[in-house]
Order: C-alpha cells, then structure tokens, then sequence
C-alpha cells in the first residue's frame, strides 16, 4: 500500500511540475516583443581628414609611431588616430607569417 501511495505522489508531482508550461491554443497574454530602434552612429560614414602637422603632430614622430606600432611581431592590424574629428593617418595590414606561426604554437600548447 506504501509503494502504491508513494507511486501515486509522483505521478501527481510530475503532472503538476509540468502544467503551466503553455502548448495550449489559447492567445497569450503577454505583450508583443518590439524590436529596438535602429543604431544610429554619431560618427560619419566619411572622415574629414587632416594632415599630421595641421592637427599639431610632428609627421616624422608620428610615422615613427606607427611604424613601431605595425612591426612584425607587434600583433598589431591596424592603428588610427582621430583629433577633433578629423582622421589623421591610418594604417591597417594583415597578420604576419611569424605571428601565425607564434599564434598556432601558442595554441598547440596545452600548458599555455
């Protein structure tokens, strides 16, 4: 008689555990998810540009820069400088094949 009780306790916890869940045919009551508005960026889709010493840079300095900051082993892939608004200099390029193959050894390595 035990058993039987205890059989049908779960059974009755396991039908109330699973109502509420929906599937039902009738409209719900919640309110209809609104997507949100648009991303409108602040920035221009076209830069305004200005040339290094016009913008207060030293140009040699500033090639410098990023000459160092694009070197191969740097990891680097691009580097860009904006005052007031306006675009200075930019300078983008892809991976190095050393970087790949530090990437790839890096990666392979269980203990890193």
């Amino acid at each position: 008689m035990k058993k039987r009780t205890f059989l049908v306790c779960c059974i009755a916890l396991a039908v109330q555990a699973c109502g509420g869940g929906g599937g039902g045919s009738s409209p719900s009551s919640q309110a209809a998810i609104t997507p949100p508005p648009g991303f409108v960026s602040p920035h221009p889709e076209t830069w305004e540009t200005q040339a290094p010493t016009d913008a207060g840079f030293n140009a040699a300095a500033l090639s410098d820069a990023f000459n160092y900051a694009m070197q191969d082993g740097s990891f680097t892939q691009a580097a860009i400088v904006i005052r007031d608004g306006k675009l200075i200099e930019e300078q983008y390029r892809g991976i190095a094949d050393g970087e790949i193959d530090t990437l790839v050894s890096l990666a392979s390595d269980p203990g890193a």
